[in-house]
């Protein structure tokens, strides 16, 4: 450029473009910026024009001062440039003075930038003498005009050298690029460590102008080298789903279902339940043509047992299977639910119950959760609990004229024959749908999860244990449900994009870690992503997007050592003052009711039933329908109550072994599967590990079902001619086994008594609260539970050892150092190479 009238020849940066825009306010609402979709003033441009980096805003940033417009002639047409590298910073270019003694580098700080009219030639001004100390500024007076150098780059291209002016004051430049070179330091030393910026590069330059309050943009791009090497750079790993992976070998189909759940299992007891209603059908059918099944001869005899033990014999058979299956469906139903196509299935899965514990009411969790069809079976399933009841009073005796004589013969009852074929109708029913649904249904699962082990394995490779911190010391269901209430997790087979190829079986998230989202103030707000921090940065909150402040991370660790915290949660009914309780109950009611039976004889010689006891045409009595309809109701009451004292210390009892302070073997916790046990096999396999407990309350919930069976035969009407009158007399056959299966339920509440070793920080019903504490556990890199095919080499693995180990692996439960190198509370190794578990239960190391 000259010195009288200024004309633009060269720049030395790569594609500069001088754009001007409508003025547009920044965060901070003093920086002028312009639109990304402004269009330039001039039209130099390339019809091969890259994507523009735009460089990082700070969100407060103070008022540009005042400045001095700097005109600029329009550049004349240059078909053929040289153009230099980019400059390694964000530094104004550098003018090269030589004097006598030396040659000084004087920063030249280029002005704002205003359009004016293109009449008459335009000028540029520079006053570089206020930049340079104030010995340069008296050294430079003394050198004369002449003596002043430029860089050869200048002198080749034919622009001359600035002219220097001393009219113009620049300390209010100084001191806004003074400004924003503090006001960025903590965040440009960040946003320098991404993968997408460059230390060398200058992404972006904002000049502001003031006259016309508008911004200009001098952009400049990266070369294509650049530009893909930060693509590979910053695209993060994200989960793709893989619905029919190739080799069928390693990557068997995901549609596993336990046996008791597959449809043939479903279809023996559909036709179970079809041969019941025949049955009925045709008992109400012969009692009324033939005036009743047989003659009743008033013995305790075979005839005794078939009309008044039998019904309810084969209505409990019928009842424990069914709740066999209901509690698979339900243990399972949380995974099939994560591999199904329904966002709204998987987001409610994590915080469904694997096991139900309480009996006494319908399951209606599958309502809530979007499913209103698995809820209808559910409930059609409950309402399957009656037909104990009905069925100890389907069968009466009933005064009838055959031949002329009138005789006492077994009838059918029959407004109590269509009560039961309608429930087992909708039993069929509800049989028959769930045949449906899970007839060739992708489960996800390739084995039964039924242990901790199980489900290590399907998120040791998971992409969204992010989302579980803190989540041991959680006190509800609820704060899961605040935590995880927008998760949507899928299960099934992954591969990684712009990752490794090969294909893995996990539970993750569809797209993360791009997709992340966040709920404040009523308000779903879309979350940026985690950023490499600085090593002195590990208090980090990822979801926020800020610093952990160092007294929430000394709250967290005070909890996970806190005894309060770690022994808090125990289920109501299993809680002391609750056991206490009940087992107060239990013994003033066994004793009235010993006193009631055994004193004086009251029960065998009878009492008055206070209803009527002679039947209708129907053959349907009050007192006779009561009093084998109310105690069978009772013992099933009974029978229900014990179920969640099984299915709670089924599912602690590996928590249990890894509470011991010198921890346990992987046999004796994380491959224990009690919650997938039948009611027989429990006991047994409990006993062989020497679960004592267990195996007895285990044996008790099966042996409590005679409880509704007894109970249904106990009472019995008979006329006594010497006081001509009909009393309710007992059964004694059934009274003394009744008797000693009391006596009996009321000691084992003594073995349900839990211990200190079965309390838990919170619930461990659904998966989330029992991920909660391995999401951070260096479990999930151990070898043991990698590449683990079936579940058989999962546990030869577990067993065996970790290769290279002596011996094999001992667990518990207590405070470790997680994968983040934080402590946490929950399940891991107790000894390892370099560092051991820190607390256990009542050991400090």
């Amino acid at each position: 450029m000259t010195r009288g009238n200024a004309t633009l020849r060269n720049v030395q940066v790569n594609n500069p473009q001088i754009c001007q825009s409508p003025p547009v306010l920044s965060q901070a609402g003093s920086d002028i910026l312009s639109p990304a979709n402004s269009r330039p003033v001039s039209d130099v441009s390339s019809v091969d024009e890259r994507t523009t980096v735009i460089r990082w805003q700070s969100p407060v940033a103070p008022t540009a001062p005042p400045v001095s417009p700097i005109t600029i002639t329009p550049p004349e047409p240059i078909h053929s440039r040289t153009l230099s590298p980019p400059p390694p910073r964000l530094s104004p270019p550098r003018t090269t003075i030589s004097t006598p003694n030396a040659t000084l580098s004087a920063p030249q700080f280029i002005g704002p930038i205003q359009p004016v009219s293109p009449i008459g030639p335009l000028s540029v001004q520079f006053d570089e003498r206020l930049l340079l100390p104030e010995s340069s500024k008296t050294s430079l007076a003394s050198v004369p005009r002449e003596q002043v150098s430029l860089p050869r780059e200048h002198v080749d291209s034919g622009i001359a050298p600035p002219t220097p002016t001393t009219d113009r004051d620049d300390r209010s430049y100084i001191r806004y690029a003074i400004d924003q070179l503090t006001r960025d330091r903590n965040r440009r030393t960040l946003d320098d460590r991404r993968p997408d910026s460059t230390a060398s590069y200058p992404v972006e330059r904002i000049i502001p102008n003031d006259a016309f309050h508008t911004g200009s943009r001098i952009v400049s791009r990266r070369s294509s080298s650049t530009k893909s090497a930060s693509g590979r750079n910053s695209v993060p790993a994200i989960f793709v789903p893989v619905h029919k992976p190739r080799c069928h070998v390693i990557h068997p189909k995901l549609d596993y279902l336990p046996a008791v759940i597959r449809p043939l299992s479903l279809g023996l007891l559909l036709i179970f339940c079809i041969a019941i209603i025949a049955v009925l059908i045709f008992s109400m059918l012969f009692s009324r043509s033939h005036a009743g099944l047989w003659m009743y001869d008033g013995d305790v005899g075979n005839r005794y047992f078939v009309c008044q033990f039998l019904p309810q014999l084969l209505a409990c058979l019928f009842l424990l299977f069914l709740l066999s299956i209901q509690s698979t469906i339900i243990r399972l139903m949380p995974f099939i639910f994560m591999a199904c196509d329904s966002a709204k299935l998987r987001s409610n899965a994590l915080l469904l119950d694997t096991f139900q514990s309480n009996l006494l009411l319908p399951y209606a969790a599958y309502f809530r959760a979007g499913h209103p069809i698995l809820g209808s079976c559910m409930l059609a399933f409950w309402l399957g609990l009656f037909t104990i009841p009905f069925s100890s009073s389907l069968i009466q005796v009933r005064l009838i004229e055959v031949q002329g004589r009138q005789t006492w013969r077994w009838v059918t009852v029959q407004p109590i024959a269509w009560i039961l074929i309608t429930l087992y109708v909708l039993l069929a029913l509800a049989i028959f749908t769930v045949i449906i649904l899970l007839f060739r249904r992708r489960t996800g699962l390739k084995w039964d999860p039924s242990s901790l082990a199980d489900l290590i394995v399907l998120f040791q490779r998971s992409n969204s244990l992010a989302d579980y911190r803190s989540s041991e010391t959680f006190t509800s269901r609820q704060d899961f449900r605040r935590k995880l209430m927008l998760r949507s997790d899928r299960l099934g087979y992954w591969k990684i994009r712009n990752g490794a190829s090969d294909v893995f079986h996990a539970v993750g998230e569809e797209g993360a870690p791009i997709r992340r989202y966040s709920l404040h103030h009523g308000r779903v707000h879309k979350k940026s992503q985690p950023r490499q921090l600085s090593p002195d940065s590990e208090k980090f909150d990822l979801e926020s997007q800020q610093p952990v402040a160092s007294s929430t991370v000394m709250s967290l660790q005070s909890k996970i050592y806190s005894p309060i915290i770690r022994y808090r949660y125990m289920p109501w009914f299993l809680r002391r003052s609750w056991l206490i309780t009940w087992g107060a109950c239990s013994a003033a009611l066994l004793l009235a009711f010993l006193i009631a039976s055994y004193v004086h004889e009251a029960l065998e010689r009878g009492f008055d039933p206070l209803l009527e006891t002679t039947p209708t045409v129907q053959g349907f009595s009050s007192a006779g329908f009561l009093y084998s309809f109310l105690p069978s109701l009772f013992g099933l009451i009974l029978f229900l109550l014990w179920q969640p004292f099984d299915s709670y210390l089924r599912a602690l009892q590996p928590y249990a072994n890894l509470a011991n302070p010198q921890g346990t073997s992987a046999e004796n916790s994380l491959l224990l599967r009690y919650p997938s046990c039948h009611p027989l096999e429990i006991s047994l396999r409990a006993a062989v590990a020497g679960h004592w407990r267990l195996a007895w309350v285990s044996f008790m919930g099966l042996v409590s079902i005679a409880f509704p069976i007894l109970g249904g035969g106990l009472f019995w009407a008979i006329y006594f001619p010497d006081a001509k009158e009909v009393r309710m007399i007992t059964r004694m056959p059934a009274l003394y086994p009744l008797t000693v299966l009391l006596v009996i339920y009321a000691l084992s509440l003594f073995a349900v008594w839990p211990g200190r070793k079965r309390h838990m920080p919170h619930d461990v019903r659904a998966l989330a609260e029992v991920i909660s504490f391995f999401y951070q556990s260096r479990l999930l890199d151990d070898s043991a539970f990698r590449n683990a095919f079936t579940k058989s080499e999962l546990s030869r693995k577990l067993v065996e050892g970790i290769p290279g180990e002596e011996e094999p692996a001992i667990y518990a439960f207590g405070v470790y150092k997680g994968r983040d190198g934080k402590e946490h509370l929950g399940i891991d190794r107790l000894h390892r190479s370099g560092s051991d578990m820190i607390v256990t239960t009542g050991i400090i190391s």
